[in-house]
């Protein structure tokens, strides 16, 4: 069976499990026990991750996200990320991840938006106007060192959809899962 790695923050948690379920008997999912944070975080752990899950470099696909924790605003300051860095950032995981799953179709997913009305502005926000500035930048450093964009920032998401101001109800992580389940079948069927 084809291996899958998804890779993520707390968004890829809600729905890595849905995903396992819905490729079970078709393709192996693998995953860290933990969340993948900021960018430079997930870059920092691939290896160890690797290495300490005994993940083959024998992987088919890569599904991976970050974004939520770099655009973070605490105390009305600028992202924890700067954009340029987030750049950087991204080069770095995509080239990591060539090296360590050298076949592997890497396959980023879009930053998911978030209902900003729900933050304490002085405290801790994110907004998405810099989530549409870090997607398109990370879409464009995808796309051109070879990988994948698949965009689940576009879900049609209201109010009703989410838990807190940035994570989904069950139901709906249900629905990214599936539509990624659906994306990875389709993309293996093409191998094939």
């Amino acid at each position: 069976m084809p291996n899958v790695l998804l890779l993520g923050d707390s968004i890829s948690l809600c729905y890595r499990e849905f995903v396992r379920e819905n490729l079970r008997g078709v393709m192996n999912v693998y995953y860290p026990p933990e969340n993948g944070r900021f960018a430079a975080y997930t870059f920092r752990m691939i290896y160890e991750w690797s290495r300490d899950l005994k993940w083959s470099a024998d992987m088919d696909f890569v599904y991976w996200n970050n974004g939520l924790w770099d655009v973070a605003r605490i105390f009305g300051d600028e992202p924890q990320t700067s954009l340029a860095d987030y750049k950087v950032m991204i080069r770095r995981i995509f080239n990591r991840l060539r090296y360590l799953f050298p076949k592997a179709m890497i396959i980023f997913a879009t930053t998911t938006p978030v209902i900003e009305e729900f933050f304490d502005k002085e405290i801790f926000y994110r907004r998405n106007e810099d989530i549409k500035l870090y997607n398109e930048a990370a879409a464009q450093i995808v796309l051109q060192k070879g990988g994948m964009v698949h965009d689940i920032h576009e879900g049609g998401y209201h109010k009703e959809h989410y838990i807190d101001s940035t994570h989904f109800k069950p139901q709906v992580s249900q629905f990214i899962a599936q539509e990624i389940a659906d994306l990875l079948k389709s993309l293996s069927s093409r191998e094939n």
